[in-house]
């Protein structure tokens, strides 16, 4: 049972955004010295914690025109491909939403009389982004 438990205290949330900010590997410093399975019971919770961490920056990496342009591009084939293969969609789930970067673009671009749009995402963090980009591009 004590390898439930078998751990190193975990950096604060303070001392995570400082390294995360230095470009340090975050899921790499929540696990680094502790037993494999205290690791696999808590790879969610540590995802969850380096997802928060970087909430924003994808919304922020999309104000660069050369990766915005990679996007729609890559969500234009995603819309042909379920036109072609779900034409009589009404519905779309995102699966792993994050902060709606790959969702706008694809109803930027889709041609499907969707009548309801769902995502959901493990971080909170991201999804808040999601809520304020999707309404900054008024959906």
């Amino acid at each position: 049972m004590s390898e439930f438990f078998d751990h190193l205290p975990r950096p604060s949330m303070s001392e995570l955004y400082n390294a995360y900010k230095k470009g340090e590997n975050i899921m790499h410093l929540l696990s680094d010295g502790n037993s494999q399975r205290y690791n696999d019971l808590n790879k969610v919770k540590h995802i969850e914690i380096a997802y928060d961490l970087q909430a924003g920056s994808y919304v922020e990496a999309m104000r660069d025109e050369t990766h915005a342009a990679l996007k729609r591009k890559k969500c234009t084939e995603m819309a042909k491909l379920l036109q072609e293969y779900c034409p009589e969609a009404s519905s779309f789930l995102k699966a792993g939403v994050g902060e709606a970067v790959t969702l706008v673009p694809f109803l930027d671009v889709t041609q499907l009389n969707l009548d309801h749009i769902h995502g959901f995402d493990v971080s909170w963090s991201r999804v808040s982004h999601a809520s304020r980009f999707l309404a900054e591009n008024n959906y």
